[in-house]
């Protein structure tokens, strides 16, 4: 660690601060809300940090192109019920983002509603359909006309997926649950508990609980990943559905 710190003085690219942001070049919070754009890399603290405090998710949360959300493990990240803008809070790693929660198996992290009793914001309890869940967006394969779409639930243009790379990356979850989520936006029109669109084989997902969803469990519109250890529990439609 001492030696990393020297070189990353030397080169400089930190200050002297940096011990305390982890040596990451973009932004790092405990608690708080995220930013509904995220457009360079970012950490959610947990409990590397001491930090037990929920980041919120208010409304739609986009991860973009080249920015990488790393989320420590032990972190809360609870969705808003009632978001600021009125839209359903969903987080969202866009096509060309990626998001890094590895957390472990004594230290799991948990993407939760801001009602949930464990989130720590005084909420009646969670429930199905209180956010949209996680949702990841790739590069990989899918079968729809001209190789890409846009994911359901999602504005025009800013749910994009597909491609041709079919060892894509969007990064990692792991040991990871994500529960109260699964919200209808119009009929036929849904967000689930873990939405997976042309994800590569390049992404992890492993160990990884979908709790309590008001539509799917999971979810995979095309894609070529591979996956492992998935957990599906008390969602109202299906546990594991699939579009080729």
């Amino acid at each position: 660690a001492d030696l990393v710190f020297m070189v990353q003085l030397l080169a400089g690219t930190q200050t002297t601060l940096a011990p305390c942001t982890g040596f990451d070049d973009g932004g790092s919070q405990c608690g708080g809300t995220l930013p509904n754009q995220i457009n360079s890399n970012f950490v959610v603290q947990g409990t590397p940090h001491s930090c037990s405090s929920a980041a919120l998710v208010d409304g739609p949360t986009f991860v973009n192109a080249g920015a990488v959300l790393t989320v420590e493990p032990g972190a809360i990240v609870a969705g808003k019920k009632t978001s600021t803008s009125g839209d359903p809070s969903v987080l969202v790693i866009a096509r060309g983002g990626k998001i890094n929660a590895a957390g472990l198996a004594t230290d799991p992290i948990v993407f939760t509603s801001d009602q949930a009793v464990d989130a720590g914001l005084g909420g009646p309890g969670g429930n199905q359909a209180d956010w949209g869940g996680v949702e990841l967006l790739g590069r990989a394969p899918v079968n729809f006309p001209g190789g890409s779409g846009n994911a359901e639930g999602l504005p025009l243009g800013q749910g994009i997926f597909g491609g041709n790379d079919p060892n894509d990356s969007s990064g990692v979850i792991r040991f990871a649950r994500v529960e109260f989520s699964g919200i209808t936006i119009t009929p036929d029109n849904e967000l689930n508990v873990v939405t997976q669109n042309g994800l590569g084989r390049g992404t992890t997902i492993d160990h990884v609980q979908a709790n309590v969803g008001g539509d799917d469990c999971f979810e995979w519109f095309g894609g070529t990943i591979r996956e492992k250890y998935l957990l599906a529990t008390s969602c109202q439609d299906d546990n594991f559905d699939f579009f080729s």
